[in-house]
């Protein structure tokens, strides 16, 4: 079990959401190429190394 501050839940559901938005695009976009998709999550959905 884990304890979050309000804010933390807050902050949690804000990165959550959007998440959730781009599955269900994702899902709907049957015109887009797996490849495509692979380039969009990585520039949204992973922290760049610098």
């Amino acid at each position: 079990m884990v304890n979050l501050s309000e804010e933390e839940a807050k902050a949690l559901g804000n990165y959550l959401h959007p998440n959730h938005l781009i599955i269900q695009c994702k899902q709907a976009a049957v015109r887009v190429s797996p490849q495509t998709w692979e380039a969009i999550e990585a520039r949204m959905l992973l922290v760049p190394s610098d």
